[in-house]
């Protein structure tokens, strides 16, 4: 396991949480980027406010709290960088996966057509500038069931579900922490360029 790196050397482990993203907005005004895992979360939620079932010890649940006024990319770089930054999780784990691991844009992650994880990205402005950034994942690792969702074109699994081992869910979230770290300092040094992370993008999501 690599070195968590400085962008989230603080880092916070909560037992039960009503959401990870409302957990890490009440430290945006101090200034320093922040991360949160919780074992379970009461109110979990997508985007357009669509719930996001988080039973305890079963996923990821994680949040992440950035300036992107540092990096000098617009928003949608944000939400991106979530996304890749899962995918390249899972491709460690499971490499095996290959084309069955995709995006669903914007921000869903789908093997073999069912949805495995999600992505809400929420943003601070003032004056038109991008204050502060959230960036919550939802990663379903453990569950074997889950609550009926009929007529839903994208189902839900978990790794468990596609045969994937996972060691812990802390160790999800720390190779989570040093994905997403590597792509954010990429950005901030200009040895990631956005058509480049768009392309990548794209790449993922070709395969819908």
């Amino acid at each position: 396991m690599k070195r968590v790196t400085p962008f989230f050397a603080i880092q916070d482990t909560l037992s039960k949480v009503g959401s990870t993203n409302d957990y890490l907005k009440q430290f945006v005004n101090e200034g320093q980027p922040r991360s949160v895992w919780a074992r379970e979360q009461t109110s979990g939620r997508g985007r357009r406010g669509r719930i996001w079932c988080s039973p305890r010890d079963q996923g990821l649940y994680a949040s992440f709290l950035i300036y992107p006024g540092r990096l000098g990319h617009r928003d949608r770089a944000l939400n991106m960088v979530s996304v890749l930054a899962v995918v390249g999780v899972i491709r460690e784990i499971a490499p095996r996966l290959g084309s069955r691991l995709s995006v669903k844009r914007p921000n869903d992650v789908l093997i073999g057509g069912r949805k495995v994880c999600g992505v809400l990205v929420e943003l601070g402005r003032h004056s038109q500038q991008i204050k502060w950034a959230v960036l919550g994942v939802g990663l379903n690792i453990f569950q074997t069931t889950f609550p009926s969702m009929e007529g839903v074109k994208h189902p839900p699994t978990s790794l468990r579900l596609e045969g994937i081992d996972v060691n812990s869910v802390r160790d999800t979230f720390d190779l989570l922490s040093c994905h997403l770290q590597d792509l954010l300092t990429a950005l901030q040094t200009g040895n990631l360029e956005l058509p480049y992370l768009e392309e990548q993008f794209r790449r993922e999501t070709v395969r819908i």
